[in-house]
């Protein structure tokens, strides 16, 4: 347990000292507020041509899997300085060790990003969520944290590289659009993305619903496990 309190704070203050990594953090937040303040001004606009409301659910998905990726980038980051300055190096003949040390690093923002969902949902709160849907979906979203951290730590080289290769990154976000506006079977040609699986999973019902999260999580699991691994490869 103490080992933990170390590691947290230290990761806490790595992140706190860089303004840029606050920033990234809380976009999710600043969007939600935003979309909040917006919507329902924009829906009495609307109302005689365009129902808004009825994209509500969508836009909660959609600024709900931004955040697992924003956090996930502000890890990724982190790796790269600790990758620079051979902290993984050093760990290795802790008794942590390197594996231990990776675990913490990139599985305990899983915990934060489960709060700022939760915060979200309690911001963005004008729509008609089905909240026993969508937590077991948190899980979900919750796993795309390291799988983003450890994504951006294994293909960049260094600080410059991580930054457009998280700007590519944004790409997965395409993953609610496919589901939601594409019509029939030509939506699940988002099914690369994992953020699909979360946005399908959710407008689905019945047996759907849990075959979609079934599958969202032995994809989240296999990606995970083969990125933890190319990182550890890449690290040695």
């Amino acid at each position: 347990m103490n080992k933990i309190k170390i590691q947290s704070k230290s990761l806490i203050k790595s992140i706190v000292r860089d303004s840029f990594m606050v920033f990234i953090l809380f976009i999710p937040i600043f969007v939600a507020v935003l979309f909040r303040i917006v919507m329902p001004i924009l829906q009495g606009y609307l109302s005689g041509y365009f129902d808004l409301s009825e994209y509500y659910e969508f836009i909660t998905i959609f600024i709900l899997v931004m955040g697992p990726m924003m956090s996930g980038m502000v890890i990724g980051f982190n790796l790269l300085d600790d990758r620079d300055e051979n902290i993984l190096t050093y760990m290795a003949i802790t008794p942590l060790r390197k594996e231990g040390y990776l675990l913490f690093k990139v599985f305990a923002p899983m915990v934060a990003v489960l709060i700022q969902s939760i915060l979200i949902l309690l911001i963005f709160n004008i729509g008609n969520i089905n909240e026993y849907k969508l937590f077991p979906l948190l899980f979900l979203l919750a796993m795309e944290t390291p799988l983003y951290a450890l994504l951006m730590a294994t293909f960049a080289s260094n600080k410059v590289e991580g930054l457009a290769f998280g700007k590519l990154m944004g790409i997965s976000l395409a993953g609610p659009f496919f589901s939601y506006f594409l019509p029939s079977l030509w939506r699940f040609t988002g099914g690369l993305f994992p953020t699909f699986w979360i946005c399908e999973s959710y407008f689905a019902s019945g047996w759907m619903y849990l075959l979609f999260w079934l599958i969202g999580f032995v994809m989240h699991s296999l990606l995970l496990w083969q990125m933890n691994k190319k990182f550890l490869q890449r690290s040695n």
